[in-house]
């Protein structure tokens, strides 16, 4: 082989290389950009709830500074936009109205913490808490019944 051959051979090598490093970066970000499925909504609406239950335990123990109470409500605002955000996608593809209901619930808890991060309400007042449990439980109970549905529906499909 002369050198015109090992330099066509390494350039061949070398869009090889760009073309797979290429589809496996599409491939992360195939992974990373897609919708939850219902499972997924509800062990997310699980870690919203436990982080409220974290929250309202803490307001009156274990968070003694008012950064540390500050902090964990802005992450439960974060997590909570986040999910409203993923929900409206899920709903919107799926064309349902059930799951939208979700959406109307999940918005009502955060505006009931959101007060705490601006200081409209103080951290022992677990008022604000205790709806946004209720608000989080009610959408919880709203997915059951639409992941029931959807075993239904699907049971009835396999006939």
């Amino acid at each position: 082989m002369n050198s015109e051959q090992w330099k066509l051979l390494f350039n061949y090598g070398v869009y090889v290389l760009v073309i797979v490093v290429g589809i496996f970066i599409l491939l992360l970000f195939k992974k990373k950009n897609r919708l939850p499925n219902h499972i997924d909504i509800d062990n997310r609406l699980t870690s919203l709830l436990q982080s409220v239950q974290v929250l309202i335990s803490g307001s009156q123990t274990e968070i003694k500074k008012k950064y540390d109470f500050l902090k964990k409500v802005s992450s439960f605002l974060y997590q909570t936009n986040k999910l409203i955000y993923q929900i409206s996608l899920v709903a919107e593809k799926e064309q349902d109205g059930d799951i939208e209901a979700i959406v109307v619930l999940l918005e009502e808890a955060r505006s009931a913490v959101s007060s705490y991060k601006f200081g409209l309400k103080d951290k022992a007042d677990p008022c604000g808490f205790e709806k946004a449990i209720e608000k989080l439980q009610a959408a919880k109970f709203k997915l059951k019944a639409i992941i029931e549905r959807d075993i239904v529906l699907k049971a009835r499909k396999a006939k």
